[in-house]
């Protein structure tokens, strides 16, 4: 449980905020389009309030929500297919290259070769399995911005450090195993559930 809070930590200190992500990684979801794809399941809820609630569930594992409510929409979705959020993955994963690249008493380089290398193949997913159009170029340039604040990311007794830690008893197969598990079944990359 102390990892789990400890990586939310390193999530919430690390990620861009979401409304940044907005126009290139969900928000302001088309769900009429999506609810168009085959298979897709969607079910529609008024509630007492007036407010309208819209689910609709992916054949891949991938549910979207979307509430509206005075005039307002909140779209989100939701990874149900037991691999993973991937852009929660994917923040997790640059945060700590991130912090194994400027943060001299962190370097690993084999770490640092491994999580370049999923960083890598978990772009080429986004791009592929994204709702909006980005470039690969687009993800790289978001993630090298992760580098700003050394001051947290470089505390000892900080979430980077705990990250860290716990990332370097993987063994490169088990880390390896883990990006190909995550990445396994084609589906729109979203952020939630994030640990």
């Amino acid at each position: 449980m102390k990892d789990v809070r400890l990586a939310a930590t390193l999530v919430s200190s690390l990620a861009v905020s979401l409304a940044s992500y907005g126009s290139a990684m969900g928000q302001g979801v088309n769900l009429d389009a999506i609810a168009a794809q085959p298979g897709a399941q969607t079910k529609t809820t008024m509630s007492n309030d007036g407010s309208e609630v819209t689910e609709v569930r992916l054949p891949n594992g991938v549910v979207f929500h979307q509430e509206r409510r005075n005039g307002k929409t909140l779209t989100f979705g939701n990874d149900v297919s037991g691999h993973g959020a991937v852009l929660c993955s994917w923040e997790i994963y640059v945060g700590v290259a991130a912090a194994l690249e400027i943060c001299p008493e962190f370097r690993n380089e084999p770490l640092k070769a491994d999580l370049a290398n999923a960083i890598d193949r978990i772009n080429d997913f986004i791009v592929a399995n994204s709702l909006f159009p980005i470039s690969k170029a687009e993800l790289e340039t978001r993630a090298a911005s992760r580098t700003g604040d050394a001051s947290q990311l470089c505390r000892p007794d900080g979430p980077a450090a705990a990250m860290l830690k716990s990332f370097g008893s993987l063994s490169h197969d088990k880390l390896m195993s883990s990006v190909a598990d995550l990445l396994s079944v084609p589906r729109p990359p979203v952020m939630n559930p994030c640990l």
